[in-house]
């Protein structure tokens, strides 16, 4: 139910497999011993500069902004039959900005909470739900392009064996995952790494190929493929920037991994068809539907 480009609102079957698909990532997430939390929609802008998402994808962000307190009175006095377009040309001459943005991931709140602090743990494994944000100018009306779109994060802290062993065991896990849900996927090496930055790769972190792995599904009905996982190992990069450092002293190293669950589903119906009660019995078993 499309409310608003690229944003949709879900129900019925699809609701259904997203919903299996959450509890089949929390039940991965819970065996790691990941702690659940739960953030709001709105970050500050201000750890968007920090981390340079801004500068790195700034045809992405989608900010926030507020009337200004001196228009409030003449707002007020608008008189009830004023056009809708009128009403947002007007608007856009009384707006300033908030000073938050709707977060474009969700690992960003994570990192914003543990700000400034000391882990309790040498490591810490953490996992939320949310929405995350993104402009997607030409997305088309397709579900596999949203502004808003649902996510699950799983998030690593520790050294570095600890982060690159925590993110190769959910690759590993979330593939056997889609086997048994028999779709058709691919695991690549991403070509758009989740800094622009050119960071000094860690000398203990050489054995790693890649710093971030995507699993793209097929969808048939477009002809083409799309990124529904990703998974990335940030070394030192973000803890540097948020200083979140270990008790016991040295760098701590942080990976994540997220799950888009419209894309996922979307590509569960393209595959095996737009009727859930005709798919494969073995797939609706896997998602217990």
């Amino acid at each position: 139910m499309e409310s608003y480009p690229g944003n949709y609102g879900l129900s019925g079957d699809f609701l259904s497999v997203v919903e299996a698909l959450d509890n089949a990532i929390s039940e991965m997430a819970s065996k790691l011993g990941a702690v659940p939390q739960s953030f709001p929609v709105l970050l500050p802008i201000s750890s968007l500069i920090e981390n340079a998402s801004i500068r790195n994808f700034p045809q992405q962000a989608l900010l926030t902004s507020r009337i200004t307190s001196r228009w409030h009175s003449e707002i007020s006095d608008w008189p009830r039959l004023i056009s809708e377009e009128e009403s947002i040309r007007r608007l856009d001459d009384m707006v300033e900005a908030s000073g938050a943005a709707l977060s474009p991931t969700i690992c960003y709140h994570c990192f914003e909470a543990l700000k400034n602090t000391e882990l309790d743990h040498e490591s810490a494994t953490f996992t939320a739900l949310g929405m995350c944000h993104r402009h997607e100018s030409d997305h088309g009306g397709s579900l596999d392009r949203l502004n808003s779109f649902r996510m699950r994060e799983i998030v690593f802290f520790g050294d570095n064996d600890m982060v690159e062993n925590s993110r190769v065991k959910v690759i590993l896990d979330c593939i056997e995952m889609f086997r048994r849900l028999d779709l058709s996927f691919e695991l690549k090496t991403a070509d758009d790494p989740f800094f622009k930055e050119k960071i000094e790769i860690d000398p203990e972190m050489a054995f790693i190929d890649n710093l971030k792995h995507e699993l793209r599904v097929k969808l048939p009905y477009l002809g083409q493929d799309v990124a529904c996982m990703s998974f990335n190992n940030h070394q030192h990069m973000l803890t540097s920037i948020y200083a979140i450092r270990r008790k016991s002293g040295g760098k701590v190293s942080s990976g994540c991994v997220g799950i888009g669950y419209e894309r996922t589903a979307f590509a569960l119906f393209s595959q095996h068809g737009l009727h859930l009660k005709e798919w494969p019995t073995k797939v609706k078993t896997s998602l217990n539907l």
